[in-house]
């Protein structure tokens, strides 16, 4: 499961926390690519708009 991404253009660096599903719950992992700085973007807002369509989905009466 993932709980944070962000990235930095600057440094060219997308990253997220998550946890390991076959682990304990507490345990997180920090995962940091490097690439170049448009390809980071778009991961990041990749995953931010999977974030906000899996919402939508669990809660369809949010949708306006």
């Amino acid at each position: 499961r993932i709980l944070y991404s962000t990235w930095r253009h600057a440094d060219r660096q997308f990253a997220f926390v998550a946890r390991n599903p076959c682990s304990p719950a507490s345990p997180l992992f920090c995962h940091l690519f490097v690439g170049p700085p448009g390809e980071v973007q778009t991961l990041h807002l990749l995953l931010c708009r999977s974030f906000q369509l899996g919402y939508l989905l669990a809660h369809p009466e949010e949708q306006a």
